[in-house]
């Protein structure tokens, strides 16, 4: 099994890096991606214009199956462009291996643009012996990891380290996918749903799942069965695209924020060193 991480693009040029977005966490990760750390982070935080504090304490409403998924077809996929866009969101699926199938494994991978296009979807080869296929959750079955129908490992490695370069990278618990492919993403180019401060607000404090998520913030029901890779990566991007103004302007204060004490350190230190300068020269 790959053990060393491959990086999609340098790190921010201070160095600073999330330990959430390069994955960590242990067996118990793959289902929902939250962890005990995710839970002690959430911090209370403004709620997003969209829904209000009371349209989110009304009961949610019941669709038929059909209405379900008329208003999921309406909201996942819109236009025909399916060229790569600057945002692209992204899912994998896992199955176990190893005693009892703990340990994970990468399965699948998609990606979608903007539009909720697909731009990848392969399977994986599994280099170990796989003890759990996880079909209830992740829709993997034997036939699909094959090497008639799957790809080596590293090669979906690269293609996906290739798609994503220089781009912004949606999904909803990165870290969970970016350690099944042992790569890494620019912390700034991260728009992750499972860490966006108002959804957890919005959910009660607690780290969102991706199938409450959905139906609190989109209406609709998602992973009622097993799960797609490739729906697991539209879904993210269709909230991210609906709250877009809000989350980037938060990113802008938050860099406004960062450059201003950043600035006044700097003042700090400049009159010091005058201070001391001239308490040197007036002792010579």
């Amino acid at each position: 099994m790959p053990r060393k991480r491959r990086k999609v693009e340098e790190q921010d040029s201070d160095g600073s890096s999330d330990s959430d977005s390069e994955g960590a966490g242990n067996g118990a990760d793959w289902i929902d991606g939250v962890s005990a750390t995710d839970i002690a982070q959430s911090k209370s935080v403004k709620l997003p214009a969209k829904p209000s504090a009371a349209a989110a304490a009304e009961p949610d409403v019941v669709l038929s199956p059909e209405e379900n998924e008329a208003l999921k077809a309406a909201s996942l996929q819109s236009g025909t462009n399916a060229a790569a866009t600057k945002h692209i969101a992204m899912d994998c699926e896992m199955v176990g291996i190893g005693r009892d199938g703990i340990d994970s494994y990468l399965a699948r991978c998609s990606v979608v643009n903007r539009y909720g296009h697909v731009l990848y979807d392969e399977h994986v080869i599994p280099k170990e012996k796989v003890t759990d296929y996880r079909t209830w959750v992740s829709g993997i079955r034997p036939k699909d990891v094959s090497r008639k129908n799957a790809l080596p490992f590293e090669r979906v490695q690269a293609d996906v380290m290739k798609l994503c370069k220089g781009k912004i990278l949606v999904g909803h618990a990165l870290k969970n996918d970016f350690k099944a492919l042992l790569l890494a993403h620019p912390r700034r180019d991260i728009r992750d749903t499972a860490r966006y401060k108002p959804f957890r607000k919005l959910m009660g404090g607690r780290t969102p799942g991706l199938a409450k998520l959905c139906k609190k913030v989109l209406g609709f029901e998602v992973q009622t069965g097993e799960h797609s890779s490739v729906e697991d990566a539209q879904v993210p991007m269709a909230i991210y695209l609906k709250y877009k103004a809000e989350w980037e302007q938060r990113l802008r204060d938050q860099v406004g924020g960062s450059s201003d004490r950043k600035k006044e350190k700097e003042l700090k230190k400049a009159r010091k060193e005058a201070h001391n300068a001239a308490v040197a020269a007036k002792r010579a």
